[in-house]
Formats: structure tokens, C-alpha cells, sequence
């Protein structure tokens, strides 16, 4: 409660603006800033929409709770179409490596037609190809298993 004659505190608005007064009866309530611009999202709000991080460089957005094993699946998926796929998380076995802070440790082993008649480099090319940004942003070590469905 401000004293007679003196300003009222305020809460600033999210993109500039005056501000709420603190007391103000209905007052909103506080907005959490969208990564891609817009008004927000209401912090208590119960169904908020799940928050999405932009990639660089434009292309698809990744949502937040995606699990950096989860993205890396999802983008072999789309984009080398594999007959079989397992990608596994080894970052537990590497805690307290000093290259475990610049991210995951994983082992991708996957079967694609588009492998057949390739070098083992050109196919480590194609996977390192499909992931993207996501090979220095949230890869320090991948170990890749890249064989034609042929082949055992």
C-alpha cells in the first residue's frame, strides 16, 4: 500500500511499457516471454503450451522436454528414413569428464537403405548431415554404428 501523495510502485510490463501498479485491483498476471516474440504465457496458466527452442540458422523449432537422445532420433528419422534405429545415452558414464559439460555422450547404431554401397565416412557424412546443429550444441562424443540393411 503506497502513502497518500506518493507514486505507487510498479511492476514493468514484459516488452516495455509503464507497468502494472502492485495493488491494482485484477491486476494480470505475470507473463513468461515466448522464445519466438509474442504476448507470453501466463505462468499459472494449466494447459501452457510447451515452450520451444529455435534452432539456428531458421529450421524447425525443438521443444524444451525433448531429451537431447529424443532429438537426435527424431532427426535421423526424418531425414535418412532407417529400417531400424537405436540411439543410446552414455552420458552417465562420463560424469565428472571435463568434455560432459559441453554435452551428451551417445552411440547411434542404425540400419538405412541410403548407407548401401557407401564408404563407412560417407555414412558417418549422412548422419553428422542429419543432425544438424545438434552435433556441437548437445553432442560431445557419438559413436556411430551406420550399416546397410544387408549387411550384418
Amino acid at each position: 500500500m503506497s502513502a497518500p501523495g506518493r507514486p505507487q510502485a510498479l511492476i514493468p510490463e514484459p516488452h516495455g511499457g509503464e507497468g502494472t501498479p502492485l495493488s491494482a485491483p485484477g491486476r494480470p498476471q505475470a507473463l513468461i516471454p515466448e522464445p519466438l516474440g509474442g504476448e507470453g504465457t501466463s505462468v499459472s496458466a494449466p494447459s501452457r503450451p510447451q515452450a520451444l527452442i529455435p534452432e539456428p540458422h531458421g529450421g524447425e523449432v525443438t521443444p524444451v522436454s525433448e531429451s537431447a537422445a529424443e532429438s537426435i532420433e527424431r532427426r535421423l528419422r526424418q531425414a535418412l528414413d532407417p529400417v531400424e534405429i537405436e540411439v543410446r545415452d552414455d552420458s552417465a558414464l562420463h560424469a565428472g569428464h571435463a568434455g560432459a559439460r559441453e554435452g551428451g555422450h551417445f552411440a547411434v547404431r542404425l540400419r538405412c537403405a541410403r548407407f548401401g554401397g557407401l564408404s563407412r565416412l560417407a555414412r558417418h557424412r549422412l548422419v553428422y548431415d542429419a543432425l544438424g546443429p545438434l552435433a556441437p550444441q548437445r553432442i560431445h562424443a557419438l559413436a556411430i554404428d551406420a550399416r546397410a540393411p544387408d549387411e550384418a
